[in-house]
């Protein structure tokens, strides 16, 4: 399914709230570092994270603003003074500094080129080519214990459509892949929880571990980023179902009932937000914002279950959880610049800094026994599935993808990279 990224929005208390909770006009200014969308109609996911106006909102999309750069118009009058060239050579970036070389009064001026220098880290994803320069000795094989299996989406280009993938790690193969299907996660027995899109199923589904024997498990086709439980017999998702472009996250207590759900409460607060997933103490977390205490904190959410007050992890927007570590939380954000992954406590302590890579690393998952960490990276010029110990040491590569994420709105860091038995 698609929906807009990271919507951000002002909610006002409710007086009363019954399950499918009126849509309500919101806002949302918050501007995802990633322009974060998933491709395609339906399924919760797509469309562009500026989608909604109003309150600030969680970003999750570094925004390649390099036309800021434009901001020196003010250079064609230092033209003049420099080399007798048209006014349209001072407009490329290289010959800003010639003015200051050429005329030292005049020249001041054109610090207004600082700016470009703050725009140079926000087009990080980009970097693809002082990426493949960085890995020069070729990475270690993974270690030899690794078991299970890792699931993730693909774009079909066939279908337009995308499939899941499974790895086995003991065989060191891909099995045949499950089509029409996206963000995917192992519960503890093995079994498959996925966004389905399409081939007759549009809403969230449980599969067998092979993609066997589906049956839909919740209410709306615009239902996405599902997350197992610690004992498999819940999900966590959000969903943009109620027709606001509002995010919501919702809880899915019985798989066996696909009836309707209220979206998750504190008080008369909804819980907006997105990209939500189980802690191993049966906490959630989730990427929004803290309305119910004004909205001045984006980033990472945590709540219970019970309707208890939720609290803020982080402040940064673009901090997106990806899965537990136990009860640490796994997540990617783009803070250094791109992105890069990260792991701490549920309540924002011991923050660690696991990848410090100038490609785009993120989806980490944990192994079942929490011996390594998987993750999602471009650094070697092509997508591939990395392993790494939890505190970020021993990097290697595992596999690379057998596709890509697509076009357009339909981006990797929608996706998700899940490890099973």
């Amino acid at each position: 399914g698609d929906v807009p990224l990271l919507p951000t929005v002002t909610p006002r208390p409710l007086q009363r709230v019954a399950a499918g909770a009126l849509a309500r006009e919101t806002g949302s200014a918050a501007a995802t570092p990633e322009s974060a969308g998933e491709g395609g109609a339906g399924n919760g996911d797509g469309a562009e994270p500026p989608e909604e106006t109003g309150n600030p909102r969680p970003t999750l999309r570094s925004a390649v603003v390099v036309d800021a750069t434009d901001t020196p118009e003010s250079t064609p009058t230092t033209a003049p003074t420099a080399t007798p060239r048209p006014p349209a050579a001072t407009y490329t970036p290289s010959s800003t500094p010639t003015p200051s070389a050429t005329s030292p009064p005049s020249a001041t001026p054109t610090a207004t080129a600082t700016p470009t220098v703050t725009n140079t880290p926000t087009p990080s994803p980009t970097p693809t080519e002082t990426a493949t320069a960085t890995p020069s000795p070729t990475p270690l094989p993974p270690p030899a214990d690794l078991s299970g299996r890792i699931a993730y989406a693909l774009w079909n280009l066939r279908t337009d459509r995308p499939d899941v993938y499974i790895y086995d790690l003991g065989a060191r193969i891909h099995l045949t892949p499950i089509p029409n299907r996206r963000q995917p996660d192992f519960n503890l027995w093995g079994h498959l929880a996925a966004n389905a899109e399409g081939g007759g199923m549009d809403n969230l589904v449980q599969m067998g571990p092979n993609g066997e024997d589906p049956w839909i498990i919740s209410a709306h086709p615009e239902d996405a980023h599902p997350h197992w439980s610690p004992d498999g017999k819940m999900l966590v998702f959000d969903s943009a179902h109620m027709g606001d472009r509002q995010h919501r996250i919702y809880l899915q207590d019985d798989p066996s009932n696909r009836d309707d759900r209220p979206p998750m409460m504190y008080q008369a607060w909804e819980l907006f937000g997105r990209y939500p997933i189980f802690l191993a103490d049966g906490r959630i977390a989730f990427n929004g914002c803290n309305y119910w205490e004004g909205g001045s904190i984006c980033g990472v959410q945590v709540v219970d279950t019970q309707g208890g007050m939720p609290i803020s992890a982080s402040g940064w927007p673009g901090d997106v959880p990806t899965d537990n570590l136990g009860s640490r939380i796994l997540m990617m954000s783009d803070r250094s610049g791109n992105w890069d992954i990260y792991s701490m406590n549920a309540d924002g302590s011991d923050l660690q800094q696991l990848t410090s890579h100038p490609a785009r690393d993120g989806l980490a998952t944990a192994s079942p026994d929490g011996r390594y960490i998987a993750f999602l990276t471009d650094r070697d010029g092509i997508w591939s599935v990395y392993v790494m110990r939890p505190d970020g040491s021993d990097p290697r590569r595992l596999f690379d993808l057998p596709g890509d994420f697509g076009r357009g709105e339909y981006e990797w860091f929608q996706e998700r990279l899940t490890w099973g038995p």
